[in-house]
């Protein structure tokens, strides 16, 4: 009897088989062309049952009654209950702009088209290695809305220029904060552009998550990790200034340029992964004494244990040095590309980076995260040593996230406590001081169906030296939703906080004809911004993109700005020390506008086209001022410092091995500037009467794929060799000429 049960037993095991498991033959296409799918993978509920092969054909032995998925990234999942499964597949492409991943807005990854903030992705082709950017800052400056005002990150009109001190946009780079620790500003030369995967922009306050600096917006440059197979990547190249529009401004006889390279190398080995990199650029300017040589070095290494699973440690560092002459501001207008006297001076400056972190992820899916940057400033002024300072950050995070599903709503918790300890010595620019930032944060994302909310909240807490502690909440709140198959609205709230910088407290120096005080007793800013918009996604044949539309309003209270005038430490006393710049909470303001931008990419006919354009208006004025104060003020109550208007377009096209690229900014007129340079510095007031309709720039670039490890490029900046100051008395630079070669081997 026992033999007969086990015979019987397997005898329905071979019928069930038999019975139910059936064979499923058949091909997947595309619903635009017909070609054939390659790569698209079947699934049960299980296991992966089958990868399409070159032909997309598919052959499948499963039970009738089981329930297939097929998905393919760049095509819409597509479900069938397998005895309905039919011969022909055909998947409908995705809206593929939309599902771009971002990372910055809620601290984790989100689909572009869900997040509930404006957003901006600048790939590393685009901008930066087609053409040849040395620094970020010249990247982000072709972002719409985006703009970089001798150095200082101005996002949507919130900031003016104060100097470089007290940023409202924070720089991260792989989600930690990258600004000094004096000056609280970006210090652009010293961020790696050796490997980036991608920068993206946050357009709006992000203070809610990221703290006090980011009252204006975040920019945000993740590296890539290392691929599977090594590579290497190597760029060299050499460029020569051409004549001034003006040529009676030129100085120079024969060739006046630049040269430089950068190489980057990633590989993994077993549970090891590294990355190496070096950069080094010898630039001549095109100013008088204004040359550069930098040089930095980068590295890192990760490991991710195979016998712990969700584990990994990883380790960063950088060293950078730079020696520069710092251009102030001309010596008149006839002379432009020549310092005024005692308005340049020659640094030597070093900046070192250590960053640490740990990841684990719990079979339960809770991920813990411990994250570190040690970040030195070492500034060193050749000219004065009085202006001599050495600075440090020390931040520290931890993040604890996790997903929760329950029935058809999906929720991620985001929360986490910040450290982050400055500290500045110097002989007589700061003297010496420290600060204290502290932090707690939660967020919560939910998804229910197609829509998307967003709710955080921070707290901080701040010190000065031994000032009192400083304490403020934070808020946010946003919802997205998906109205159409690739139409998403979204609105967005939030309240933002910056804590002022050391050098807006306790810089008392001068440079040239102008003198900076400080102010110990000096508010923190307070402002909050709302914002309503539309993404819309669009297809034509091959090209795939989205259209942005914002509507934006940021208003500040207690805004710190520096501004000219007298100020003696007791009423009666004169003397000229005491007439200049010194930071004071001003007035209260407000910046409203709107935005319109189109972004995408794919082919048409055989051509690869790439498109990055956007125009922004916006109205910044100073809200609360009285009659009398507005005719004191230059142009009533317009902020200073701003582009009411702005027009960026970046367009690549390739056809084969041919690439083609066309950059464009328009900036209208700066309506108001502080009126004192125009006694101070020679030739702004009549140089600006006679070029008030805001000026655009052209960049061009073409280049030839020699084959799949090489490319030549020939890069033109300022292509109509455009005369025009982007800052009273700094005008900006002639038509450029530059050659570069790329390898890339992997």
């Amino acid at each position: 009897m026992q033999f007969k049960s086990i015979y019987f037993f397997f005898f329905l095991c071979i019928y069930h088989s038999t019975i139910f498991s059936q064979t499923f033959i058949g091909k997947v296409l595309s619903a635009d062309d017909s070609l054939p799918i390659v790569g698209a993978r079947f699934y049960n509920q299980k296991k992966l049952l089958y990868t399409t092969n070159a032909d997309g054909n598919f052959n499948i032995k499963i039970d009738g009654k089981e329930s297939i998925v097929c998905k393919h990234v760049n095509y819409i999942s597509v479900t069938f209950v397998a005895e309905a499964l039919p011969t022909i597949i055909y998947m409908q492409p995705q809206i593929q702009a939309l599902d771009q991943v971002v990372l910055s807005a809620g601290k984790r990854e989100q689909k572009i088209g869900e997040v509930t903030v404006s957003i901006d992705i600048l790939k590393p082709e685009k901008l930066i290695e087609n053409n040849n950017t040395v620094k970020l800052d010249a990247a982000v400056d072709n972002i719409p809305g985006v703009n970089i005002i001798n150095g200082q990150a101005n996002i949507r009109g919130g900031s003016g220029f104060s100097y470089g001190a007290g940023s409202r946009v924070l720089m991260l780079v792989d989600g930690l904060p990258m600004i000094s620790a004096d000056a609280n500003d970006i210090k652009w030369d010293a961020i790696p552009l050796e490997n980036i995967e991608r920068i993206e922009v946050i357009k709006g306050a992000s203070s809610a998550l990221y703290g006090s600096g980011a009252l204006n917006g975040i920019i945000h440059l993740k590296t890539a990790e290392a691929p599977t197979k090594p590579m290497t990547k190597l760029q060299v190249f050499n460029g020569k200034y051409d004549n001034p529009y003006n040529i009676n401004q030129k100085f120079w006889s024969g060739t006046r340029g630049s040269n430089g390279l950068s190489f980057f190398h990633a590989q993994k080995y077993k549970s090891i992964d590294f990355t190496i990199g070096a950069y080094y650029l010898n630039d001549q300017g095109y100013r008088v004494t204004e040359n550069f040589i930098n040089k930095r070095v980068t590295g890192s290494l990760r490991y991710k244990p195979t016998k712990l699973k969700g584990f990994e440690s990883k380790i960063s560092a950088a060293f950078f040095q730079s020696d520069f002459g710092n251009f102030l501001y001309w010596r008149n207008a006839d002379s432009a590309l020549w310092p005024a006297v005692g308005s340049i001076s020659q640094y030597h400056n070093n900046r070192y980076t250590l960053d640490p972190r740990i990841i684990y992820i719990s079979k339960k899916g809770w991920k813990q995260s411990l994250l570190g940057r040690i970040y030195i400033t070492d500034n060193n002024n050749l000219t004065n040593n009085g202006q001599n300072a050495w600075c440090k950050l020390s931040y520290f995070e931890y993040q604890l996230q996790k997903t929760f599903t329950i029935k058809s709503l999906k929720a991620t918790m985001i929360g986490g406590a910040v450290s982050n300890h400055q500290k500045v010595k110097s002989d007589s620019i700061y003297g010496q001081h420290q600060s204290q930032n502290y932090g707690l944060y939660i967020q919560s994302d939910l998804k229910w169906k197609n829509t998307n909310v967003s709710l955080g909240i921070r707290k901080e807490w701040n010190q000065a030296d031994t000032l009192p502690i400083e304490s403020m909440p934070v808020y946010r709140f946003g919802i997205s939703q998906k109205v159409f198959k690739a139409t998403y609205i979204r609105a967005s709230w939030g309240t933002g906080y910056r804590f002022p910088a050391m050098a807006e407290r306790f810089t008392n120096t001068s440079a040239g004809a102008i003198n900076v005080m400080p102010n110990s007793d000096i508010k923190s800013e307070t402002g909050k911004s709302w914002e309503v918009g539309l993404k819309q996604g669009i297809k034509f044949k091959k090209w795939l993109g989205y259209i942005d539309f914002a509507k934006f309003n940021t208003s500040y209270n207690d805004m710190i700005d520096f501004t000219f005038g007298y100020y003696p430490p007791q009423p009666g006393i004169f003397n000229s020390k005491y007439l200049g710049f010194k930071p004071i909470n001003i007035v209260n303001s407000q910046i409203n506008g709107y935005e319109f931008s189109l972004a995408g990419t794919g082919t048409i006919h055989k051509i690869t086209l790439d498109i990055l354009t956007g125009f922004t208006h916006i109205n910044p004025i100073y809200t609360g001022l009285n009659q009398d104060s507005l005719a004191q003020i230059e142009n009533g109550n317009i902020l200073k410092y701003r582009f009411k208007n702005t027009f960026k377009a970046n367009i690549d096209i390739k056809y084969k091995k041919i690439a083609i690229g066309i950059s464009s900014r328009y900036n209208s007129n700066m309506i108001k500037i502080d009126t004192i340079f125009y006694q101070v510095i020679p030739g702004v007031k009549e140089y600006r009467e006679t070029h008030n309709k805001g000026y655009t720039v052209f960049d061009f670039r073409i280049a030839y794929q020699y084959n799949d490890r090489s490319k030549f490029s020939f890069v033109i900046k300022n292509f109509l060799n455009k005369e025009f100051i982007f800052m009273a008395g700094n005008m900006g630079s002639p038509r450029a000429f530059t050659l570069q070669y790329n390898l890339n081997i992997q």
